[in-house]
């Protein structure tokens, strides 16, 4: 009787120390996250800067778009990979400056990032842009590369291409490519086309599609996880970024 009530006993307090070891190892877990990383639930997060995300407005350089060695995040459009320009129709222009406006206003001054005053700094610099310059680059195509409305890759940046900015390699992507189907494009509403714009440049900041509960325009778009009523980045978003980015 003694035995087995032994025996028994020995289930909880292996369980214990299981627990234990578990606690430890999520602690150790946290204490390696990068500099600046917070403990947050489930962010969008695809890789931590420096492997992936912008070489321009980095984590080395302040994301404020101002300073000796920083730059505004340039953004416009291009013929690229066999596709069509932002200026061939002025919803494309009118909406890509809405888009824009939008990624700023919706991460400036927030308590998600609050080393960045000025959000996500955007410099429009129009169509036809080269599509080996600095730029998150929108093309128009009939069918993107991932047969989806939109979709996005990244161009990381050479050693060269890091040293021109003041930065040690790895510094992120030199550039990024989102391709909007034109078909979609044509058959949406401003609302739809600007929410699009502003989840496929999340990816090209390195943001994950997300599906998880909270509202977020990094949301995969397919129900439960519709993207939000509207269109701009949201706490879960801005986590995302602070985490990639952030002090």
């Amino acid at each position: 009787m003694f035995a087995e009530r032994a025996s028994r006993m020995r289930v909880p307090m292996f369980w214990l120390g299981a627990v234990l070891a578990g606690a430890l190892v999520a602690l150790g877990a946290i204490l390696s996250l990068p500099r600046g990383a917070r403990a947050t639930s489930d962010p969008p997060v695809a890789y931590y800067y420096p492997y992936n995300g912008w070489a321009a407005q980095s984590h080395a350089e302040g994301h404020d778009g101002y300073g000796a060695s920083n730059f505004p995040t340039w953004y416009g459009g291009s013929a690229k990979d066999g596709g069509e320009d932002a200026c061939s129709y002025s919803n494309r222009y009118s909406n890509i400056q809405s888009a824009g406006s939008i990624s700023t206003s919706s991460t400036s001054s927030t308590a998600e990032l609050p080393d960045w005053s000025s959000g996500l700094v955007l410099s429009y610099v129009g169509c036809g842009v080269s599509s080996s310059s600095r730029t998150l680059i929108t093309t128009f195509m009939s069918s993107t590369w991932g047969g989806t409305p939109g979709y996005t890759y990244h161009n990381a940046a050479t050693g060269s291409q890091c040293s021109s900015q003041g930065l040690s390699s790895p510094c992120g992507d030199w550039a990024t490519t989102s391709q909007v189907e034109i078909s979609w494009w044509n058959s949406a509403s401003d609302s739809s086309r600007q929410k699009l714009l502003l989840h496929e440049w999340g990816h090209a900041w390195n943001l994950d599609d997300y599906c998880n509960g909270a509202t977020a325009m990094m949301n995969n778009g397919i129900s439960p996880c519709n993207w939000p009523s509207s269109g701009q980045y949201y706490a879960k978003d801005r986590d995302a970024f602070y985490i990639t980015y952030g002090y």
